[in-house]
């Protein structure tokens, strides 16, 4: 016993946990203490002390436990697990201060009572363990049997506490089955487990020799039939027969590893030891090997020791849960006979460093495999949205890829539930944080990758969505105020908007949302919203994380307002909650480079004043990337008519059917005569290969192979970067060839960033064969009536002697000088026209080279922050509180730190690990089930 009250065995079994326990609690605490009663702060105060000196007790047992004697060891180890049911006791007692109802759960993510049972198991556990040595001193004179019968007649106990001794004692005790429930469900588990590993323990010490003789026996059954029929009962009770394939209770375990490795770990400590040594170290190392695969179901099971004894009052099933706990045992007794045996012919050291390495092979071949799968996934994210166009084919493991998509949607789809469904308890928490960085990949994500590279479609189940509504013509603004004015130093106009929005409903909790269109050169620098009598500022957040936070608090109906970006210029306004005919004062301010307009919900309102003497910006040296080219100014360039050529985009996608391409391509060429020279064809699948149409075309398509699905979108910014990175006095003309338009990848607003590759008539044409259909580019993909036949731009010599093509309109326009653009953080000043226009360089640069964006995003999230001008990446919000407010600060650090590909997520997150609330559920089930029958009967 001496060895077991060593410093290390505390270190491990209590200090490490109550430290782990301690940040996480501290973690959420941060996020919601400013919302917090006085009350639930004591009760905060009180959970810290008990923590802090739980710990200190036990460091102080550790350090002076030598020096007791033997009596008063086992009486400290006893009073060492009462304390910690008293722990678990106090937190769910007391869990309705810890975690008030008030906080969402979107803050914290999970029931914070749940980490107490988590991280006081091991103390308890192990002070078990030195009861159990210390009441079986002689444990060969001991019947085992005797252990067993106390071990079992606990959830009889347990059925007579439920359904006689609790109705009795209510009539005279009110609300005594609450403190009984919560006593039982803390104190019942332990002595259950107590008695058990004491019967086991007098098994394996017992004169008689029942160990030895029967040793094969009970290893066949404990370590291998039982935790396959484990395996397959945890699957069937969810699916009829074997045909089906739904998740299992405790987890998705059904995969072939699973049973390959439960039934090789069964083998091999079935299997007889060999008297060679050096056969007998390398069933040593095997067993070291299998031994993580027996750790892992051993921590899976342990927070199901409660439901275990319902098992058994129910169905004897809680012998199936309690097989992990029993494997454990006989696996490491196993280990030590081997490390006992070879310690003769080995150096402890060398013992050691075999038997970790051999241990980490699975947690190692698993991190490696699920590293394998984190580079797949996001090759083939950057691909699909952050491409380099200088790549015509995505380097993809199509099969790895199809898996990882397969289980992150089935992950997705149980994320809420309270079974375990399709995720695996810790593995899953692992691989979140290892292949998603603790984000997700939101649905949409989820079926354009399907689409791209397999052509299939996925039927995304109806789940929780963001509760975003229409706009309601019945909420509209009432009121607007205007003030705008000029800084000759900065060049800078600052106009602010004062709203008035009124509900004319007579229901409240309605959401006010709108969209509105910024004018090139106009940028939003500030918002507020008036909430509960006060003016709260808005927040400039990266995007993802504030529409993440906006929707969340929608969802449990409490006061934010948000503004972002929705597609090139167009901005989404909302506010929310409106009570019954409710008038609410919102605002924003812009800065812009000259007096302009916007229109929001059909109100026109006018920025700055054409009576104020202005100086444009204008850059013209050429140390600077980027500049205004003035309406005046376009209006003195050279206006030409670009020379059109037609260049078509064939289908050619795995499920695509085979058009007569040739009669296709000669048709459209026959109609559009002049258009000929210089044609040009890609062949667009996954993939792209372009060539010239002088070439013979049936031939070329013979070496390309269906395969993904159509990728129109990311074909055509290929070809839109290839048409700005050479310009010429040639311009494209894309005309597109498949037999369904609406099935190929692209979005309706997806090319409207990139307007300014495409100077001019932004016409493009679809046909299948049948028919030729005229459509635009930048109008939502949507078909003309008109077909103008003209390219006029304006051409301008930049100081380098390069050439850009500009819109030939009479508005002010940006110019990238050198498409590789960078920001200094000096040259940012603040809300000022000259940091709008360095940043928005950096964003244009950033649509030519998304591959460079998908590392350096956090870029231009931070210089929107240094200058507080609200970008494509960022968003402003207003919140009601401080708690609201700290939950988006963690959520963007979060996702900063991750993938851009990666979403902050569709609905708030569960932990994927085995719950004490899904226990303390099936209890609660259990007993009003037991009531209803005995009311019935009454």
């Amino acid at each position: 016993m001496k060895k077991l009250l060593e410093t290390k065995w505390i270190l491990i079994t209590n200090t490490a946990p109550l430290i782990v326990l301690l940040l996480l609690l501290n973690w959420d605490y941060q996020v919601f203490k400013s919302t917090l009663s006085e009350e639930n702060i004591k009760i905060w105060q009180w959970t810290w002390g008990i923590i802090i000196g739980y710990g200190i007790l036990n460091l102080i047992f550790s350090y002076s436990s030598n020096k007791m004697k033997r009596g008063l060891q086992a009486l400290i180890s006893f009073i060492n697990m009462l304390l910690g049911i008293g722990i678990i006791f106090f937190a769910f007692y007391y869990s309705h201060d810890i975690h008030p109802g008030s906080i969402p759960l979107w803050m914290t993510n999970n029931f914070l009572v749940l980490y107490f049972p988590t991280f006081i198991m091991p103390t308890i556990a192990y002070s078990i363990y030195l009861l159990i040595i210390y009441f079986t001193p002689n444990p060969e004179d001991k019947k085992a049997w005797k252990s067993f019968l106390i071990a079992l007649s606990v959830p009889l106990l347990f059925y007579l506490l439920i359904t006689l001794f609790i109705p009795l004692l209510k009539t005279s005790f009110k609300d005594i089955d609450n403190y009984i429930y919560i006593l039982g469900a803390s104190i019942g588990p332990v002595i259950f487990l107590f008695f058990l590993l004491q019967g086991f323990y007098v098994l394996l010490k017992n004169k008689s020799g029942f160990w030895k003789k029967n040793q094969l026996t009970i290893k066949i059954i404990f370590a291998l039939i039982l935790p396959i029929a484990g395996l397959i009962t945890n699957f069937v009770i969810t699916n009829e027969g074997f045909e089906t394939r739904r998740p299992g209770v405790f987890g998705d375990f059904h995969h072939f590893w699973f049973y390959a490795l439960t039934i090789i770990n069964g083998i091999l400590l079935c299997v007889n030891n060999p008297q060679d040594r050096s056969k007998r170290l390398f069933l040593f190392l095997l067993r070291c090997i299998t031994f993580s695969f027996t750790i892992y179901f051993f921590l899976v099971f342990l927070p199901y020791m409660p439901l275990s004894i319902l098992a058994v009052i129910l169905i004897g099933l809680g012998f199936l849960t309690l097989t992990p706990i029993i494997l454990m045992l006989l696996h490491s007794m196993t280990m030590k006979e081997d490390w006992n045996y070879l310690k003769a012919y080995f150096s402890r050291k060398r013992l050691s460093l075999y038997a970790v390495g051999s241990f980490l092979v699975i947690p190692i071949v698993l991190t490696i495999y699920f590293g394998f799968q984190r580079v797949n996934l996001m090759n083939a994210l950057d691909y699909v949205y952050n491409p380099d166009f200088t790549e015509s084919k995505a380097i993809v493991w199509d099969g790895p890829l199809k898996s990882t998509l397969d289980k992150i949607y089935k992950a997705k789809s149980n994320r809420n539930s309270l079974f375990m469904g399709y995720n695996q308890p810790y593995l899953s928490s692992y691989y979140d944080w290892l292949v998603l960085d603790n984000l997700v990949l939101s649905d949409s994500k989820i079926k354009r990758l399907n689409k791209a590279f397999f052509d299939e479609e996925t039927d995304l189940p109806n789940r929780r969505q963001p509760n975003l509504r229409p706009e309601n013509p019945d909420i509209k603004i009432e009121n607007v105020k205007v003030d705008s004015e000029y800084d000759q130093i900065t060049k800078t106009w600052t106009s602010t908007i004062d709203l008035e929005i009124n509900n004319t409903l007579n229901l409240s909790m309605q959401e006010y949302s709108t969209s509105f269109t910024l004018p090139d050169g106009c940028w939003i620098s500030d918002y507020y919203l008036d909430i509960e009598g006060r003016r709260e500022k808005g927040i400039l957040a990266e995007k993802k994380s504030a529409f993440w936070v906006y929707t969340n608090i929608v969802n449990v109906r409490r006061d934010p307002g948000i503004l972002y970006y929705e597609h090139r210029n167009d901005i989404s306004f909302r506010v929310f909650p409106f009570d019954s005919k409710q008038t609410r004062t919102t605002g924003l301010e812009l800065i812009h480079s000259s007096p302009t307009e916007i229109i929001i919900d059909g109100h026109t309102i006018k920025l700055g004043s054409e009576q104020v003497i202005t100086t444009p910006v204008s850059f013209d040296s050429n140390e600077d990337n980027i500049r205004i080219v003035t309406a005046k100014e376009k209006h003195t360039l050279e206006r030409i008519n670009r020379q059109p050529y037609l260049h078509f985009i064939i289908d050619y996608s795995a499920n695509s059917p085979k058009l007569p391409y040739q009669e296709i391509v000669d048709a459209v060429l026959n109609k559009h005569s002049s258009w000929t020279k210089k044609a040009k064809v890609s062949v667009v699948n996954s993939s792209i290969a372009t060539f010239d149409l002088d070439e013979n075309l049936e031939k070329n398509l013979l070496f390309e192979d269906r395969e993904g699905g159509f990728m129109l979108e990311r074909a055509m910014k290929k070809l839109l970067f290839d048409n700005y990175s050479n310009p010429s006095e040639e311009i494209p003309v894309f005309c597109v060839i498949t037999d369904d338009f609406y099935d190929a990848i692209i979005d309706k607003n997806s090319l409207s960033d990139w307007k300014f590759t495409y100077p001019g008539n932004d016409l493009f044409y679809t046909t299948n064969g049948e028919t030729i259909n005229t459509e635009r580019l930048w109008n939502d993909l949507t078909h003309s009536s008109s077909e103008d036949k003209n390219f006029y731009t304006r051409k301008l010599k930049l100081p380098n002697g390069e050439t850009r093509y500009l819109r030939d309109d009479k508005k002010d326009e940006f110019v990238l000088l050198d498409p590789y653009f960078e920001i200094d953080e000096d040259d940012l000043s603040g809300k000022t026209i000259e940091s709008a226009l360095l940043i928005e360089g950096l964003r244009r640069s950033e649509i030519l080279y998304p591959e460079e964006a998908a590392d350096n995003w956090p870029n231009l999230v931070k210089a929107s922050f240094q200058t507080g001008i609200m970008t494509p990446v960022t968003s402003y919000i207003a919140l009601e509180n401080e708690a609201q407010k700290a939950a988006l600060l963690r959520k963007q650090k979060q996702v900063l730190s991750g993938k851009k590909g990666l979403d902050a997520g569709e609905e708030p997150d569960q932990m994927s690990e085995p719950t004490w609330w899904f226990v303390g559920g099936l209890m609660i089930l259990l007993i009003c089930f037991r009531r209803k029958r005995l009311a019935i009967k009454g």
